[in-house]
C-alpha cells in the first residue's frame, strides 16, 4: 500500500512471513518487523531505523529498488562520516591560522575559522537543495531517494577533497 506525504490511511495488519522487515522508500522507516512492536508500531507509529536491524543486502548486486535506495543511503552515511572526519583537520587548521594573525593586526576582515564555517554552512545548503532538485527527475517515485542520496554521496566526497586540499594550502 502506497501512502502519499500527509496522507492518512486505517490499516488492518496481518502476520507476514519471509524475513519481516519493514522498508521505507524514503529511508524514513526500515527495520525489522519483531523490533517494531516494542516501539508503538500496533498504535500506527512506525519504527525509525536501528543499526543493529540493518538488512544483509549485497549493494555490489543489489537489483530490488528499496535495497538500492538503502545501498545509495549508505554510501552517503560513509562519504559523511569522512567528511566530518577531516572537517575536525580542517577547522583546527583555520584555527592555528587565526592564531597566526593576531601578530599581523587587524584588517577588519573575518578570520579563517568564521569563513570557513560559513562557507560550509553554505555549502551543506547548497547540497541539500541541489540534491532535492536533482532527485525530481523521479519526483514522488520509489527511484526518487536513491537520486538525492547518490547525489549527496557524490557532493559530499568532492567537498571533502575540496578540504583536504585546503589543508595543504594552509601548510599542514
Amino acid at each position: 500500500m502506497r501512502f502519499e506525504p500527509g496522507q492518512k490511511r486505517d490499516v488492518t495488519l496481518i502476520d507476514i512471513g519471509g524475513a519481516r522487515r519493514i522498508y521505507g522508500f524514503r529511508q524514513d522507516v526500515m527495520g525489522n518487523y519483531e523490533n517494531s512492536r516494542d516501539i508503538g508500531f500496533g498504535d500506527g507509529a512506525l519504527p525509525p531505523a536501528f543499526a543493529e536491524d540493518e538488512p544483509a543486502i549485497d549493494c555490489e548486486n543489489a537489483m530490488a529498488q528499496q535495497d538500492m535506495n538503502w545501498c545509495a543511503g549508505k554510501d552517503f552515511e560513509e562519504a559523511d562520516a569522512e567528511l566530518n572526519s577531516v572537517w575536525k583537520d580542517a577547522l583546527a587548521a583555520a584555527r592555528d591560522s587565526d592564531a597566526s594573525l593576531t601578530d599581523m593586526g587587524d584588517d577588519g576582515r573575518p578570520g579563517y575559522e568564521e569563513t570557513l564555517k560559513a562557507a560550509q554552512r553554505a555549502w551543506i545548503g547548497f547540497r541539500d537543495e541541489w540534491c532535492a532538485y536533482y532527485g525530481y527527475q523521479a519526483r514522488g517515485g520509489s527511484l526518487e531517494p536513491m537520486l538525492v542520496s547518490g547525489c549527496m554521496a557524490e557532493l559530499t566526497r568532492t567537498r571533502t577533497a575540496e578540504l583536504n586540499d585546503s589543508l595543504e594550502g594552509l601548510g599542514n
